[in-house]
């Protein structure tokens, strides 16, 4: 079951115990007072992941001939900052955007693609990292969830890892927030 680890400006996280991981499971959920495709134009713009991801060192967008790219199914790198003496992580992972036309959510799953494209030295591959995102209209707006499960490779303390993780989600759902005011994504209204 999911355990209430952390709230902050109206945003909450849980965690939980995940059999694919020796590391906990988290999601968070905080209301945006934007509309649906104003939240959904921030994730589809792969260089703001940086600005609102906790402890991420870099995004980019990945376009390679041996990933199948299209409007709705995109490539993101992401690299994380873990603090001394660890190494820095990143994956690969493979975003897929859909819409529920009759309730107008929009969810992106986004996991781990099994490479070594766009491999940096001194950096570790994370060998599973699945990422749900929810945005569900509600009358202040949106309805943010993010949920993510990961696997950090390497020898880490599980204990330290498992304590950072009840910052991540909050943190990552109220970096959305802060950027629903720039014009470029109001635009989506």
């Amino acid at each position: 079951p999911w355990k209430k680890v952390n709230e902050k400006d109206g945003a909450i996280e849980w965690t939980r115990t995940n059999s694919r991981s020796s590391v906990d499971e988290y999601k968070a959920t905080c209301i945006v007072k934007a509309p649906v495709p104003v939240v959904e134009s921030i994730l589809r713009d792969f260089s703001a992941w940086k600005k609102f991801m906790f402890m991420t060192k870099s995004t980019e967008q990945v376009i390679d001939p041996s990933l199948k790219t299209t409007a709705d199914t995109r490539y993101i790198l992401i690299q994380q900052t873990f603090p001394w003496p660890m190494s820095n992580r990143d994956g690969l992972l493979k975003c897929d955007f859909s819409v529920n036309k009759a309730t107008g959510e929009v969810r992106i799953v986004c996991r781990d693609v099994d490479t070594t494209l766009k491999s940096t030295p001194g950096v570790i591959r994370m060998p599973l990292t699945d990422m749900l995102w929810v945005l569900k209209p509600v009358p202040e707006g949106t309805e943010l969830t993010y949920q993510a499960v990961a696997v950090p490779g390497g020898d880490v303390p599980t204990a330290a890892i498992n304590f950072l993780l009840k910052r991540i989600g909050v943190s990552t759902v109220l970096g959305v927030r802060k950027l629903i005011d720039d014009p470029k994504y109001q635009s989506k209204t």
